[in-house]
């Protein structure tokens, strides 16, 4: 990573990198936040979806999340093998390094948009006719399938989760779930 001189103690360059050459960068807060939530009911069948998302958010990531042995404890993701090497040039990360000293200031090389879109719930199912059910003792019989954050839409990096945007990226990401159940009423 090279920095580049923008200012000085006049306001113009005046080739020394410095902390005259630092800028803000980013918005950690999202400017919007929007969600869309949904349903259908047709003879029966349900339907439902929740969609959920930001944008124009910046997310930067720094320790284990962009430096493969930075701690004793760092394992190496995969996302780290697409470094720069003289026969990799165009790489998505720096030349690798063991040392902690390299490539740590910061630099919006590491920040990327954060925004992103969840599916974050979407569930189909079935009310069985009351005159169905009746013979049996049952007021209300249905039986669903649900899910819970099935994709995500987003440019953020590689295998980080977007929502949780923490600096070392070592945070559990959101998990999908499945469930399928039966709801009824006596």
């Amino acid at each position: 990573i090279k920095y580049r001189d923008i200012s000085g103690p006049d306001g113009a360059p005046d080739g020394v990198i410095d902390d005259y050459d630092k800028v803000v960068f980013g918005e950690k807060e999202p400017h919007y936040t929007y969600a869309i939530k949904g349903g259908l009911e047709w003879k029966g069948i349900d339907f439902s979806f929740y969609l959920q998302g930001v944008g124009k958010v910046a997310g930067y990531l720094e320790d284990e999340a962009r430096h493969a042995f930075i701690n004793d404890y760092s394992i190496p993701k995969k996302e780290h093998l697409d470094r720069w090497t003289p026969m990799n040039p165009n790489a998505s990360y720096p030349r690798l390094y063991q040392s902690q000293e390299h490539n740590r200031l910061f630099s919006d090389y590491w920040k990327e948009d954060a925004s992103y879109l969840r599916l974050k719930n979407i569930q189909i199912g079935y009310r069985f006719p009351a005159r169905m059910v009746a013979p049996l003792g049952i007021n209300s019989l249905r039986v669903y399938a649900s899910a819970d954050n099935l994709f995500t839409k987003t440019d953020y990096f590689g295998a980080y989760d977007p929502e949780v945007r923490t600096t070392s990226g070592d945070v559990y990401p959101q998990v999908k779930t499945y469930v399928f159940g039966l709801s009824i009423t006596f």
